[in-house]
């Protein structure tokens, strides 16, 4: 049986679509610990303006996630309904 595609297919799709849908540099709240590796790969693409953060409280989240085109994050950061709403800009999860 195949697994999940890994972090860094993750990583490079969600870059893909970032890149495609302008020409911009765009916004990446990165939450959660993730992984070194992970926000290196997103640091090394001149088009990404990368903030990273420890895992937010929900209300704190709700106020900043509507600056964002992108999260990534795991398991600890919930994606809900009220959060994707607040995220006028977000293209990315």
């Amino acid at each position: 049986m195949r697994g999940l595609p890994g972090p860094r297919f993750a990583l490079r799709k969600a870059l893909t679509t970032l890149q495609t849908a302008s020409f911009m540099a765009f916004r990446v709240l990165v939450t959660d610990d993730v992984d070194p590796e992970g926000v290196a790969l997103l640091l090394a693409e001149p088009e990404l303006q990368i903030d990273e953060v420890p895992t937010l409280p929900r209300d704190e989240l709700l106020r900043r996630i509507s600056d964002y085109d992108a999260i990534v994050g795991r398991s600890a950061t919930r994606i809900s309904s009220e959060l994707l709403h607040a995220a006028t800009k977000l293209k990315v999860v």
